[in-house]
């Protein structure tokens, strides 16, 4: 018995056939133009730059938070950003956003902290845009040092009317100098002679949990008289620590004590005492926008 094979012919089917070509690729990505993120002392600004239009955009900012806009949100608080119909407008959107301070688990002190943020946006074709940046936040403080007040303690040299010469110096660059006559038959224990114009004030970072100095401020006090001079200083306390004791945005208080003026000469022995104060406050500084949300700038 033989098997006996059909040849079937496919003629019949060609009229009716139809090539089906393949989807043109598509890369997926929509247009953002530009993203990128500034930092200052505790406030990130992420920028997006889009010169399509687009239906969503959000930033993760690495810590917990996320700032969004999206088509409905804006078409219902009437946005500059909407463009009416089914899209936000091309643009750009700046978004600013406030992380916590960092403190070492050590001694409370605030340290750098560091941060991925990262963006996703999509245009109401559906397609995607995804961006990542890395950010070092290191927060920003300013300190004031309002006017110095200095006062006699004790009697120079023996009693009299004393001329004194006094220096501010900044960073070992003089700032301002002042003469200053008080008698010694007036003496109060109590500082009560202001400095005008001997206020300070200063924005510095925090770099690391022991690198967080303020200019160095010194006065130097020198008692002129005939044959030696007596000479006495005073110095700030320069370190974030001395101020900032625990995990508050500000602080307060007074510097307070006394100042030794004394003659170089061994064999004079000359010397006296000033006491001096001085009020300081110091607070983080936390640059935001008086509207935080959402800034946006049309596109050319």
């Amino acid at each position: 018995m033989s098997i006996q094979k059909t040849k079937h012919s496919n003629s019949n089917h060609l009229i009716s056939q139809t090539a089906v070509k393949p989807r043109v690729k598509r890369c997926h990505i929509a247009k953002v133009e530009d993203f990128f993120v500034t930092t200052d002392s505790v406030v990130a600004k992420a920028t997006v730059i889009s010169d399509k239009s687009i239906s969503f955009i959000e930033i993760d900012w690495g810590d917990g938070d996320k700032s969004n806009i999206n088509i409905g949100f804006a078409s219902h608080h009437k946005l500059p950003v909407y463009n009416g119909t089914d899209a936000l407008n091309p643009g750009t959107y700046e978004f600013y956003h406030q992380y916590a301070v960092t403190y070492a688990d050590t001694n409370d002190r605030p340290i750098p902290n560091e941060y991925f943020v990262t963006l996703r946006a999509l245009d109401f074709n559906g397609d995607f845009d995804f961006r990542l940046k890395h950010i070092t936040i290191e927060p920003n403080y300013r300190i004031n040092f309002y006017s110095l007040f200095i006062g006699q303690k004790s009697k120079c040299d023996g009693g009299g009317t004393n001329e004194f010469t006094v220096v501010q110096s900044i960073n070992s660059e003089i700032k301002n100098e002042w003469d200053w006559n008080p008698s010694d038959g007036f003496i109060v224990k109590i500082p009560t002679y202001r400095l005008d114009g001997s206020h300070f004030a200063q924005v510095f970072e925090v770099k690391g949990v022991n690198d967080s100095s303020i200019e160095s401020v010194i006065f130097s006090f020198t008692e002129h008289d005939r044959w030696y001079d007596d000479r006495g200083s005073l110095s700030y306390k320069r370190f974030l620590s001395n101020y900032l004791t625990t995990r508050e945005h500000s602080a307060s208080g007074s510097l307070e004590g006394t100042i030794n003026v004394s003659d170089a000469n061994p064999w004079w022995q000359a010397t006296c005492k000033l006491s001096y104060a001085v009020d300081w406050d110091l607070r983080l500084v936390v640059p935001l926008p008086s509207y935080n949300g959402l800034v946006f700038t049309a596109g050319n």
